[in-house]
């Protein structure tokens, strides 16, 4: 993601990419200049060391233990590319997600009901990334088990149904006032005998096409009226079922896998349109982007 994005950033004129590197000095993509981390120094501190002498951040991480957010906060004043500090912490836990959808009529996996026990169910990190540490139940009961005993240990987990049907991905490309699907994609997951799911990658299928794609448009513009502060390149995860209905599973307020090649695919400079959301054409800018 973050060789993919510095690809896309060299294409724009006027634009000196800073990529992060790591005390180790590996080498940064080409035609960027490589800016190293201090032994020992923690991504955040080098930000805010960093952030001022730049003109716009944009930050390749994952959201998961909040280190999107603290990233985030680390920036300071420099214009940060991206959603906004509130979507992400947000959309970093996906019982909150879920939550929050739900009051905003927006299909999501069902919690556990003392009525309606019947059917799969999963249980994940609540701020996890992609299948990590995902496991799979026949029952209610078993979940519940295995989500009591991962909480024992410290981990903050969340149990929600298992929704079948088809695994998709969103890319969405949202500016304050509107947001655009720029590609939906095929997620490749599959569940081993012993109740682990695997994400083995994401596969781009097409393009949005007007008629047929009416549902997830609707979906796209019910959750960015629903999540303030989703700005730039945002990936949502759903599962469209047999009838059409699509649930989402998460939000992901940042780059994901599918962003790979994108901008070549649809003929469009993304990043530089993403950029302009938050630089100005007055001066040089200079973007900090760390590994």
């Amino acid at each position: 993601m973050r060789d993919a994005l510095a690809a896309d950033l060299r294409a724009i004129d006027g634009v000196t990419i800073t990529c992060a590197t790591s005390p180790a000095g590996e080498s940064p993509p080409l035609g960027t200049l490589a800016l190293a981390l201090a032994a020992g120094e923690a991504p955040a501190a080098f930000l805010r060391r960093v952030a001022a002498d730049h003109d716009a951040v944009w930050v390749v991480a994952p959201e998961a233990d909040g280190i999107l957010a603290t990233l985030c906060e680390a920036a300071g004043a420099t214009p940060w590319v991206g959603c906004r500090l509130e979507a992400i912490r947000l959309t970093a836990s996906k019982t909150a997600t879920r939550c929050h959808l739900r009051r905003h009529g927006i299909a999501v996996p069902q919690e556990a009901a003392e009525d309606d026990v019947a059917g799969r169910w999963t249980v994940k990190p609540d701020d996890g990334a992609g299948a990590i540490a995902t496991e799979r139940f026949d029952s209610l009961a078993t979940a519940q088990a295995a989500a009591e005993k991962r909480r024992a240990t410290g981990e903050a987990v969340t149990l929600e149904r298992w929704v079948d049907g088809t695994p998709l991905s969103l890319s969405l490309l949202a500016t304050p006032s509107s947001v655009e699907i720029l590609a939906v994609n095929r997620q490749d997951v599959s569940v081993r005998a012993d109740g682990t799911v695997c994400y083995h990658g994401v596969h781009y299928l097409r393009a949005p096409s007007a008629g047929a794609d009416d549902v997830l448009t609707r979906l796209a513009a019910q959750i960015h009226a629903a999540v303030p502060g989703l700005a730039g390149y945002i990936g949502v995860d759903l599962v469209v079922d047999g009838a059409g209905l699509a649930t989402v599973i998460e939000i992901n307020p940042r780059l994901t896998c599918a962003y790979i090649g994108l901008s070549d695919r649809l003929g469009r400079p993304l990043a530089a349109e993403i950029l302009a959301q938050v630089t100005t054409p007055t001066r040089e800018a200079r973007t900090l982007a760390p590994a």
